[in-house]
């Protein structure tokens, strides 16, 4: 295994623990559906990325081959292929866990501002009846 090849299965290995933590970290707030297709999106990206690394090692391990049988333009092609869909399944993948994560918020917030304004009323309610007159 060359020093590239290396490289990439640390960074593969370094990605894949990350995205794990990162669904974990987000997984105990969110539904089960959530935690599935999360869970689901980033496997597809580790996937992909796995394709793309060997795409790229195998081209840079072999390429006298490569250059001798001249398969440059169905190489690149073929890493662009697979670069794209790695580019649309990571960013669903990403795109998703932020969406859920500001919603998370949103209904925090929520919650809050619905506490302080029945915490609010029940202060003006309890107030009001002490600011009566007595009856004479």
């Amino acid at each position: 295994m060359g020093w590239l090849a290396y490289h990439h299965h640390v960074c593969d290995q370094r990605a894949a623990r990350h995205c794990q933590s990162d669904v974990q970290c987000r997984s105990p707030s969110s539904s089960p559906a959530h935690r599935r297709r999360t869970r689901s999106s980033f496997r597809a990206t580790q996937q992909t990325l796995g394709e793309l690394n060997g795409i790229i090692e195998e081209t840079i391990t072999g390429e006298h081959v490569v250059k001798a049988f001249v398969r440059e333009r169905p190489t690149t092609a073929e890493f662009s292929t697979v670069n794209r869909r790695l580019q649309k399944v990571a960013l669903r993948a990403r795109i998703f866990t932020s969406f859920m994560g500001s919603l998370m918020n949103m209904v925090n917030n929520l919650g809050l501002a619905i506490v302080a304004c029945a915490g609010g009323w029940l202060a003006v309610e309890a107030m009001a009846p002490s600011a009566r007159l007595p009856p004479s």
